[in-house]
């Protein structure tokens, strides 16, 4: 039973591994060196894109990752049984238990406590569900709770800590984006025994608001929705405009935060406002800001004219691919947050089957010999066809630049302005 749970946690792994090269091509670590330590500890992190956080944060470690899942996921007796081999633990939350969903807590504690025990990772998203938001949501305190009472339990010689980790995504939703994973440094539990042993309740609030600053330090922390999108228009032009590394532009978008607060009532409202004209200016015109930025590579190269040929065979030969993941994502109506997980399932479920098909029909109509051949250049030409698309994206876009009117070319310009007093 051991050999088969390693067995599927190995095999999603290694699909993890691809889906998320896919979805997020260009994505950045920084200070790996603080997860890839010895067990046993809970890596702790925060959850705006559901499925998808406990995959990027697990990736990269060295050692095996279990998880805490609500009792929602395992009401399907066959998915509570492929959860349990991947090593997911339920956990009944009060609203669980409200809508009726049984989960013995006390056998998934004790589950808990025998992996940490045995030295091995654990992974808890603190703030208890996923929203599609830029900011840390409060944290509940059953981390603080769990890894406290686990220390205290082994007379604090268990050596637990507790892993802060965060994923920034620039579009946590959008196809072919890129995102930041930070990890700060561990904090040891049993640092805490004397204060715990002297107050519980007091010393659990204070873990917990350790673990947060930990986390929010390293994250995009945005007020609400208008300063949000204020921002979001901002940093987006000066992305489009001045291209900069993942850490590089996660940094010069917490400058563009911090000038932005710093505005007056009065400008930041204003400006506010321009964002959310701007917006609408392009859907209106169906354009997107890449179509009117002056990025390095708008124009023509010839790694665009020699690259394309190989890039529409990869594109064509993906097409079948792309309609399916398109057809059952309007099927299922599922909300944003989503997103990322459907086209990631359904690609690894589809991707080999629609393979095997397009092979077979090669073979069929061409000969049968070939078919190997063409089999072996679908990948290939498919991850091509993404790196190309990836880089010369905004040479397509800069097509469609006609089509912006004067107002809109305005208010851009404008925003620009705006964000660029705010970097000096």
């Amino acid at each position: 039973m051991r050999r088969l749970s390693d067995f599927v946690y190995l095999f999603l792994h290694f699909c993890s591994r691809w889906m998320l090269r896919i979805l997020y091509p260009s994505t950045e670590v920084d200070r790996l060196d603080h997860a890839n330590i010895k067990g046993p500890y809970i890596l702790s992190g925060n959850h705006p894109n559901t499925l998808i956080d406990p995959l990027f944060v697990g990736i990269f470690l060295s050692q095996r990752l279990h998880f805490m899942a609500h009792a929602g996921l395992f009401q399907n007796k066959l998915m509570a049984r492929f959860l349990a081999f991947a090593g997911v633990v339920p956990i009944a939350r009060a609203k669980d238990r409200a809508a009726g969903m049984e989960v013995d807590n006390n056998a998934s504690f004790s589950k808990v406590y025998e992996l940490l025990e045995r030295g091995e990772v654990l992974y808890i998203a603190p703030e208890g569900g996923s929203e599609l938001e830029r900011k840390l949501r409060p944290l509940k305190s059953g981390l603080a709770r769990l890894a406290l009472q686990a220390e205290a339990q082994c007379d604090w010689q268990l050596g637990l800590k507790i892993l802060p980790a965060v994923i920034n995504y620039e579009s946590p939703s959008g196809a072919f984006s890129r995102a930041y994973v930070r990890y700060a440094p561990p904090i040891v539990v049993a640092d805490w025994r004397e204060r715990f042993e002297k107050d519980p309740t007091a010393t659990t609030r204070a873990f917990t608001q350790a673990v947060r600053e930990r986390m929010e330090s390293r994250l995009i922390q945005t007020q609400d929705k208008v300063e949000e999108h204020t921002l979001r228009a901002l940093e987006r032009s000066l992305q489009n405009d001045r291209p900069l590394s993942v850490a590089h532009h996660h940094e010069r978008v917490r400058q563009l935060l911090v000038g932005l607060r710093a505005l007056p009532a009065t400008e930041s409202t204003a400006l506010s406002q321009q964002a959310a004209a701007y917006e609408a200016g392009l859907q209106q015109a169906r354009l997107n800001d890449l179509s009117l930025s002056d990025h390095p590579r708008r124009g023509y190269s010839p790694g665009l004219v020699l690259g394309f040929p190989i890039f529409l065979y990869g594109w064509v030969n993906h097409w079948l691919l792309l309609g399916i993941i398109k057809l059952v994502e309007r099927m299922a109506g599922i909300i944003a947050n989503y997103r990322s997980t459907l086209r990631g399932l359904v690609g690894v479920i589809f991707l080999p089957l629609v393979y095997l098909l397009q092979s077979w029909l090669f073979g069929h109509f061409f000969s049968g010999s070939w078919s190997w051949v063409y089999l072996f250049s679908l990948p290939v030409t498919g991850l091509f066809a993404l790196a190309y698309w990836t880089t010369y994206r905004p040479a397509f876009a800069a097509l469609h630049r006609g089509k912006a009117s004067a107002e809109l070319t305005v208010l851009r310009t404008e925003l620009r302005g705006v964000a660029d007093r705010m970097l000096g």
